[in-house]
């Protein structure tokens, strides 16, 4: 469906009745679980940066452990954006979760992106849902 499109009457409504009359789903967070992993990975980056400065002296295995460490980045980034999508899933306000035309919401969308697409994809998809797609005044229904 195009940008110009408008949908049917059928899938407005079902879109409306998503969007407007379904509870709001507030996925449990484990912050403790979050911090725990987040600290881990950086000690897990700083120990190898030294281990390999301190045994190596190459210059090298430098380049090769931040290629690694750019490599786990990029693997755990997705884990990542999508803990933060479901950190504002439950923490932001109702009036403003229900401001998304779209079945699946925004929020949704990234999520599935995310996971069928993977990290560069994923994320392109949602983030241009988000910030180009997700205007107007009709609902619709769109999933990646």
């Amino acid at each position: 469906m195009s940008d110009y499109d408008i949908p049917s009457e059928p899938e407005q409504n079902e879109a409306w009745e998503y969007v407007c009359k379904r509870e709001l789903e507030r996925p449990e967070i484990n912050i403790i679980r979050i911090i725990c992993c987040s600290v881990l990975f950086v000690c897990g980056v700083v120990i190898c940066v030294f281990l390999t400065l301190l045994f190596l002296r190459n210059i090298h295995a430098v380049f090769l452990l931040l290629g690694y460490t750019i490599i786990g980045l990029v693997f755990f980034s997705k884990r990542i954006i999508i803990c933060f999508v479901k950190l504002y899933q439950h923490y932001a306000p109702e009036n403003i979760r229900r401001k998304c035309l779209f079945k699946p919401t925004c929020s949704e969308y990234m999520i599935l992106a995310l996971e069928k697409y993977g990290l560069f994809k994923g994320l392109y998809k949602g983030i241009y849902r988000l910030f180009f797609k997700c205007k107007g005044f009709h609902y619709s229904i769109d999933y990646p």
